[in-house]
């Protein structure tokens, strides 16, 4: 998981701060002027991640409540939507279609009991702590 993390999330910080710097409109500037912007953003960006996990004390459950939120979507949603998109409503068999409704309503049912569980770690750990 840790490497997962590691390599993941430069991913989303450079994406983030690449909106930050646009809104700022940082590549107007001067290029010495605009790489210390953009060292700063970025160093802030990160310290500010960094206290938001240290503050939070059991961020690795509210991480897995994230991921237990967005992870259906990415995974069963997102991929049938599109499937069905490109093919058109009127292109797909009706078996095809009943056999993408119950995947995704597997797939819904299964990251339904993993968000339960996640929500029963939260309030475990929110115990224990005491």
């Amino acid at each position: 998981m840790t490497i997962h993390v590691l390599l993941a999330g430069p991913l989303y910080l450079v994406q983030m701060s690449l909106e930050i710097e646009g809104g700022l409109g940082i590549s107007q500037k001067k290029p010495r002027i605009e790489r210390l912007w953009r060292l700063g953003i970025r160093i802030a960006s990160a310290l500010v991640i960094l206290a938001v996990s240290e503050a939070i004390p059991f961020f690795d459950d509210v991480i897995s409540l994230v991921g237990a939120l967005t992870n259906p979507v990415l995974i069963y949603l997102a991929p049938i939507s599109c499937y069905v998109k490109l093919k058109g409503w009127r292109n797909c068999s009706k078996m095809s279609l009943v056999g993408l409704t119950l995947l995704l309503a597997f797939g819904m049912a299964v990251s339904a009991f993993g968000l339960v569980q996640t929500i029963f770690d939260i309030i475990e750990s929110f115990r224990n702590d005491k």
